[in-house]
């Protein structure tokens, strides 16, 4: 507990929480769910090609 070692835990163990009344949605579900695919799928790419992405941005 004391020391600064971090420990990450699985992606099936994560929590997510919704609180719509705290903050309100700036983009639909739809569209945060095929921005969030369109980035694991580039982070994919970089983890594998050693920081080289091949494929467009879509973001700018």
């Amino acid at each position: 507990m004391f020391s600064k070692k971090m420990v990450f835990k699985p992606e099936t163990e994560w929590m997510m929480f919704k609180e719509e009344r705290i903050v309100p949605a700036n983009v639909s579900e739809e569209l945060w769910e095929k921005v969030n695919a369109v980035l694991a799928v580039r982070s994919l790419d970089v983890k594998q090609r050693q920081n080289k992405c091949n494929r467009p941005n879509l973001m700018a």
